[in-house]
């Protein structure tokens, strides 16, 4: 295949802006590729412009590039570094933003799960809570049982004040905490994260 003809299929590629890419999620994808916001902060005075069509539209300065695109619509993206000068192109905001969102809502749940005893102290504890939020932060469901194993029959007062130090540290990372399903003297907490990995427009 002749250099041209790669250039061209790496062009259609990113043209069609797949919601994947190599393997990787769409906004794992958006978020690697090089934002240019200013002429002065790039390495290159000029660059090959893809068009909307997707047809290459030859050498064209950055700075007029800039001057002339709408850049609360777009944002102006080199997606192909190792071309001399680069190849880029505009990727609109609203619909990168609404691909990455469809995707998120697409994307199987991954429930991690944490399991303690009501002896637990405070310092693993918390460091259970830190793993916790971690994974909440990435939208997984978290499961957390805390069981009587090994532990004499206690108050169900002080249980509540372990659940309740749990629910507290983790609620801000929660965007739904289920009622804590009670067997005997142990407890299963759920609770499905937020996540924080969704792409924004600017």
């Amino acid at each position: 295949m002749s250099h041209l003809s790669e250039l061209s299929a790496r062009i259609s590629s990113f043209t069609r802006v797949s919601p994947f890419y190599r393997g990787f999620h769409f906004s794992s994808f958006l978020s690697s590729l090089r934002k240019i916001e200013s002429a002065n902060n790039y390495d290159h005075a000029y660059v090959k412009f893809v068009n909307q069509e997707g047809k290459l539209e030859g050498i064209i300065s950055v700075k007029k590039l800039l001057a002339t695109i709408d850049r609360e619509k777009y944002w102006l993206v080199e997606i192909e570094s190792n071309e001399n000068p680069p190849i880029c192109k505009l990727i609109e905001k609203k619909l990168a933003y609404e691909k990455s969102k469809k995707q998120i809502q697409n994307t199987p749940i991954v429930t991690k799960e944490l399991q303690m005893t009501w002896k637990v102290d405070d310092h693993d504890l918390m460091h259970k809570i830190s793993r916790a939020k971690s994974w909440l932060v990435k939208g997984y469901q978290v499961e957390i049982v805390i069981s009587n194993r090994g532990v004499q029959k206690k108050k169900r007062a002080l249980d509540r004040t372990i659940m309740d130090k749990i629910l507290n540290e983790l609620k801000e990372y929660s965007k739904e905490i289920r009622e804590p399903k009670w067997t005997g003297g142990s407890v299963i907490l759920q609770m499905t994260g937020k996540g924080v990995d969704n792409e924004k427009t600017e």
